[in-house]
């Protein structure tokens, strides 16, 4: 019987399944913004800004604002650094 219940969670990007992987995050707030700027609907500028908030106030963002690999990785403020770089 099916019942729609979660079978089970894995990740191939980030930390664990319920982690936030620093390039996805950037990838979904581009993604959010050149949606508003085609369609010019709100509501993706107003997603847009809380992702972008979501970044710039994690606990885990270093001082020099550039994020570990995930903001939940391991071994922080050990672990690498994502670089990320405008396409």
């Amino acid at each position: 019987m099916e019942t729609g219940a979660v079978i089970r969670k894995a990740t191939w990007q980030g930390a664990a399944d319920c982690s936030a992987w620093s390039r996805g995050q950037g990838w979904g707030l581009y993604g959010y913004v050149m949606m508003y700027r085609f369609s010019k609907d709100r509501r993706y500028l107003d997603h847009a800004r809380k992702v972008a908030g979501f970044i710039l106030n994690h606990p885990n963002l270093p001082k020099d604002k550039i994020p570990y690999w995930d903001f939940d990785a391991p071994y922080i403020p050990h672990a690498k650094k994502t670089l990320l770089r405008a396409p």
